[in-house]
């Protein structure tokens, strides 16, 4: 009632016979039982300056750099992954191949990721594996996410992140 009617909790204590200090408790109750979740949708604030500097400096053709003064910390990971998204999603075409590595920030890119259809795109893993505590962020799970969004095809690299032995790494490279 309070978040979908936009009622004010007197309103609501009155139908329901009771204080608004309830109310209160109730809508408390409710955000710490994760019934109701407050999600403030906060606009990517691009620094066009600094994307402006790189692009010239490196010769680069796209440049993305979030502003992330106003960023909570626990919302960052979040917010550059929106912003690498919608740039994702704008670059890929027809038969694109995609290169992907590991990350949280690679994972909150392809997780924000929406195709607006279903494109014949192939996603190469880039690196090999190198086992994590999370799996949802090693190289083959996003590559695998990633194709899959776009109902596309996937090639794994099959091969540890790192080689000790010499000898085993030569062989792999010739």
């Amino acid at each position: 009632m309070y978040y979908n009617e936009n009622k004010t909790q007197m309103e609501i204590a009155d139908e329901f016979q009771t204080t608004r200090f309830k109310v209160a408790k109730w809508l408390q109750l409710a955000r710490d039982e994760q019934i109701v979740e407050i999600i403030i949708h906060s606009p990517n604030v691009r620094c066009s300056k600094i994307e402006k500097k790189l692009k010239e400096y490196f010769g680069l053709n796209h440049v993305l750099v979030l502003n992330s003064q106003n960023v909570p910390h626990q919302d960052l990971i979040k917010q550059i992954g929106v912003l690498a998204a919608e740039h994702l999603t704008k670059v890929i075409k027809k038969d694109t191949v995609v290169g992907v590595c590991w990350g949280k920030s690679i994972h909150s890119c392809i997780s924000q990721v929406k195709p607006n259809n279903f494109l014949p795109i192939t996603v190469v893993q880039l690196l090999g594996d190198m086992i994590k505590e999370n799996r949802m962020v090693e190289s083959k799970q996003l590559t695998n996410m990633l194709a899959t969004k776009y109902n596309g095809k996937f090639k794994y690299l099959n091969l540890p992140l790192y080689i000790n032995d010499a000898e085993l790494r030569e062989k792999i490279l010739s």
